[in-house]
Order: C-alpha cells, then structure tokens, then sequence
C-alpha cells in the first residue's frame, strides 16, 4: 500500500520496454506489490495523490495513478493492486499474493501452481514462457470477470434493500441507489413474493370509440341492493346508457327480477318516441338478463345481447363508471341536504337528471342531452319545473276543496 508522503514509494519491477505483454500476469518474486497498466481491470478503484511514484528495475521513476482490487478468478484477488500507467506488464507479486490470499507457490521447470494453506486447494496455475511465469488470464476475461463479480455483489445488496425497505419496486430502488444498477436491469430482477402480493390483472385497451347514431348500443348495469329501501320501497336500480350520446335512463326496482319488465318497456318508449329500435345491449353476465322472459325478448326483436365475460367488468366499464359517477353526486345530494337515508331513489334520479345535463370530456365538453338533441330535435329535454337545490325547504299547498278556512 502507497504511502502518503512527498518521498516516492520504491517497488521494484521489471519493466521491459521492448515487449508488451497485455493478456497475461507475470508473477514476479522481485515486486512488492501488484501492478497493471490498464484502469479497466479494477474491481475497486481509488485514485493516488500525484506525487506518488515507483522505482521499476531498471531506475527511473513512475506514476502510480491510483489503487484497488482486482479478481482474477474468484478465487484469486490481487488486493491493493497499483495502476502504473506506464507499465508495460500486468505483474503479480508473489510475495504479497502469498500473505494475503494465505497460499502458497510451487515452482516447477514448465509451470507454476498456486494452492491454499489450509485446504491445499489449487487457486491458479502460470505457465512458463521465455524463463517467465504467465498466469493465463486475458483482459478481456478479465473485464468481464471483474465486472460480473461486481454484479453479482451489486445484486446481493440490491436484494438486501428489497427486502429490508418491505418490497418497493426496483425501479424505486434504481432511484434510490443509482450506483448499485451499473450495468444491471431492471428486468433481470423478479421477486416471487412480489408477484404473489402484488399481482393485477393485465389492464384493458382504452376504448374512445362511440357509435355513431343514438340506440346503436345500449349499456346497462345494475345496482343494489341498498340496506335502507327507498320510499317506495325500491332497493335496487338499473341503468341504461346510449353508446352515442350517453344520455342516462335510471329505473328504480323493488325486486331485482324488474328489470326483466323494464327493458322492453324502454324499449317500447325508444320506438315510440325516436322512432328507432335497440340495435344491442351490452350488459355483465348477471343471470337477472338472461332469465326466461329477457332473453326471448332480445331473439324475438333481433337485438344482440353482448354480456361481459365473468369476473371481467371492465367488459361492461362504460356503465360501471357512470354508476359510481352517479353514487358519488348521490351521496353528495344526501350529505348536502342533510336527508334521510330512504330518499337515496330520489336522489340518484336527481343527479342523473343532472348529469345529463353537464358537460362531459368523453363528449367533447357538450352534454349529453346536447348531443342527443341534435339528433333528434323534438326531444324534451325540461320537464318545465324551476330547478331547486335538492334537499331545501319545500311547501305544499293545499287545495281549497281539501282544507277548511282556518288551515294554511
């Protein structure tokens, strides 16, 4: 290791300056420390004050530009090594290999083995060439030893802050510690625990698609059942949307199995009134649409039944988002009149009154009643009452004939 001081550090080495040896250590018995010309073998790496010299065998003077480890294979690290960029040799100094790696070396006429103290295992093996011993190890095996090794320990400590921070994502973990994904992807990470708690659905295509003529395509969902029942006694509702205009019809039922009577009777209420009949119904796979009345109905008037698949509302989502569009303003209505809870039927005609009446992103910020206006011109889109906070105060008046002259 370098000292810090303004007197160079002697190591001796040779240093042949007609020969450059670039795919091999030399193991040389004269060095004091480990030695290469090339940054890029570096394990770790810190950079040396630059008065900090080495004297080579032949007397002259040269930089060591910094100092680190370096691995071989995994077995053998040359720690502290120097960077000498001027070095025309990577040379290993058995001396210090032997003390740190706790080994030692035989020498034989043709080659050289390197084995561990205690086990006698065999670490690394020179061949001689030219009365000196070469460790085969080229740089670019070495390159790529150095830096799957440092990926490997890179991984582990990785996975060490997966676990430790309670599983965030590895793209959080990039964030968090950039220098630890150095030449590492994202991809190469999979946590099994992760997908087991965190696993989703694939999500679905985002559809803008609408048709393009009112009654095309109706929607259709239903809600409930509601704990409290309304005043009439409702506990459920369905809602049917157009697909062109999104225009809202919601009916409140006391039995589920309504809605068997309501869709025909809507229906009936578009053909007579727009003079067009239901092309298709999009709805969930609720057994309530293909009970033994609605089903014939749908073959008996041509019109297709496109249920969703089960488990998969997402199939069905343009009535499953006005629904909770619909629940959010209703309980809005409630909380801001301040009303029973029963007089939730009421409230969510109210709000669908409304948001018929609103603008709407989908819509190109029209309404939906705008739209469906332009279609058909005649269509009532007031029922002539002046519109009221829901939830105020009201007074009702009593006709002459139903009171006597002392009542309000």
């Amino acid at each position: 290791m370098l000292e810090n001081s303004s007197t160079p550090s002697f190591s001796f080495c040779i240093n042949d300056s007609h020969r450059v040896y670039d795919d091999s250590w030399i193991i040389d018995s004269g060095a004091t420390d480990h030695m290469t010309s090339k940054s890029q073998l570096f394990n770790t790496y810190t950079p040396s004050p630059s008065n900090k010299k080495i004297v080579v065998a032949n007397g002259s003077l040269v930089i060591v530009a910094g100092f680190g480890d370096i691995y071989i294979t995994p077995t053998l690290i040359l720690k502290n090594a120097l960077h000498v960029p001027k070095l025309s040799a990577n040379l290993i100094s058995i001396q210090k290999l032997t003390h740190d790696l706790k080994c030692y070396a035989i020498f034989f006429p043709s080659y050289c083995v390197l084995q561990e103290q205690g086990s006698g295992r065999r670490i690394g093996r020179a061949k001689e060439m030219s009365g000196l011993y070469h460790l085969e190890s080229s740089q670019k095996t070495s390159n790529n030893l150095s830096l799957s090794l440092l990926s490997s320990s890179n991984k582990d400590t990785i996975w060490f802050y997966h676990l430790r921070l309670g599983h965030p994502s590895f793209r959080v973990l990039k964030v968090m510690f950039p220098h630890l994904f150095q030449g590492l992807d994202i991809s190469e990470f999979h946590c099994e625990t992760c997908e087991l708690a965190k696993h989703t659905r694939v999500s679905f295509p985002i559809s803008n698609k609408r048709s393009s003529h009112p009654f095309h395509l109706i929607h259709s969902d239903i809600w409930g059942p509601s704990t409290i029942p309304n005043v009439f006694g409702a506990r459920w509702f369905v809602s049917l949307i157009d697909d062109c205009t999104r225009v809202t019809w919601i009916f409140l039922l006391k039995q589920k199995s309504d809605v068997s009577i309501v869709i025909p009777n809507f229906h009936s209420m578009v053909q007579n009134q727009f003079g067009v009949k239901i092309k298709s119904f999009r709805i969930d796979n609720a057994k309530d649409y293909f009970n033994q009345i609605l089903s014939p109905y749908f073959q008996s008037q041509g019109i297709l039944h496109d249920s969703s698949c089960v488990n998969t509302p997402q199939q069905n989502g343009v009535a499953k988002r006005k629904n909770g569009y619909l629940l959010n303003t209703t309980r809005a209505l409630l909380f801001q009149g301040n009303v029973p809870k029963f007089y939730w039927g009421e409230a969510v005609l109210t709000a669908t009154y409304m948001i018929n009446r609103i603008p709407s992103r989908v819509l190109d910020n029209k309404s939906p009643v705008e739209i469906l206006k332009s279609f058909y011109p005649h269509f009532r889109t007031s029922n002539g009452l002046t519109p009221r906070v829901f939830g105020c105060t009201a007074f009702v008046h009593v006709h002459g004939q139903h009171r006597d002259k002392l009542d309000p």
